[in-house]
């Protein structure tokens, strides 16, 4: 009998086969969580949890684990963990929310159980029905497909002389516009090369508003600095100040483009847009994520040495400006 927390610590408690049916008496499975897939002693890790965060800090503190990932545009989650060392989909569940031998132990995946109904006849009706969404379902995707490639438009039909200009249509022609979406989506931690690279963006700004002030630049400068035409003469200096909402918004939109460029060079030629990097722009890029991915091996290493300081040491800050 266990009748307190430290005879079950001490205990060997053992936990069901990953065959095992879900326990009724238990709280729900868990869903799509992911299991260490390491070797201790012959046998395969059985830690199990719910996010990309704590199956990586696992596998680095408790194998020695390190990221091969070079930096560039990774899939999303179903398609990274093919190559890490856990596996993905695992349904678990777990005796105790916390204290000793609170830890996961999979279960099986009733919902994946095949179920077998009997026939049925449809009527004419249900089969006029049947036939009638299919060919309404047929139509959407064809309109979705007609709105999802970008087409280039005769220019004498293009409304806006702008977007005549810049020729936008004609420079991502035959490209899906769903996909391109993406490409200016903020990264997550399944992109840490692009986290890093966003936030170094951030601190430039915030250092930037710093810098450009009267007290570290001459008033002249601020006047020069906002001047709009050559002719004009500035009427009030620059004002690097401005309301938080309205800085968030602005470096977003450059965060966007710098996500784009990074995103769209890690592609296939025939996926990517028609623009081409000069020399020096291309060298620009790799130097980044070299310094992006050194800066990575660093925190890899901080996180196994030095695990509980979370404040940002002068080789960070060192890091974040050279990006």
């Amino acid at each position: 009998m266990i009748s307190n927390e430290e005879t079950l610590r001490r205990s060997e408690f053992p936990f069901p086969p990953p065959t095992s049916k879900p326990i009724p008496a238990l709280a729900q499975p868990m869903k799509d969580y992911m299991q260490c897939t390491f070797e201790t002693a012959g046998r395969v890790c059985q830690y199990i949890c719910g996010t990309i965060e704590r199956i990586q800090k696992h596998c680095r503190e408790e194998h020695r684990w390190k990221s091969k990932n070079k930096g560039g545009r990774q899939k999303k989650r179903g398609n990274t963990n093919q190559a890490a060392p856990w596996r993905t989909g695992v349904h678990c569940q777990r005796f105790f929310k916390q204290g000793p031998k609170s830890g996961y132990f999979e279960v099986q995946n009733e919902e994946a159980s095949p179920r077998s109904n009997p026939p049925r006849i449809a009527s004419r009706a249900d089969q006029f029905k049947a036939a009638k969404q299919e060919l309404e379902a047929a139509l959407r995707r064809a309109e979705a497909e007609e709105r999802r490639v970008i087409k280039e438009a005769e220019e004498a039909r293009e409304p806006n002389s702008w977007l005549r200009r810049v020729g936008w249509a004609a420079h991502l022609a035959g490209l899906d516009r769903t996909e391109l979406k993406k490409w200016i989506e903020m990264p997550d931690e399944e992109e840490p090369d692009l986290e890093i690279l966003c936030r170094a963006f951030d601190w430039m700004i915030q250092h930037a508003q710093f810098t450009t002030v009267q007290e570290v630049v001459s008033q002249a400068a601020l006047f020069e600095a906002n001047r709009k035409e050559a002719n004009v003469e500035p009427q009030k200096p620059f004002d690097s100040w401005m309301d938080i909402t309205t800085v968030k918004s602005y470096t977003h939109v450059w965060k966007q483009v710098l996500c784009y460029v990074f995103r769209a060079e890690d592609e296939e030629v025939k996926k990517r847009p028609a623009y081409r990097l000069r020399g020096r722009q291309s060298i620009a890029i790799q130097q980044v994520r070299a310094i992006i991915q050194e800066f990575q091996e660093w925190m890899q290493d901080q996180a196994i040495n030095d695990a509980d300081n979370d404040d940002e040491s002068d080789r960070e800050i060192e890091f974040i400006g050279r990006i």
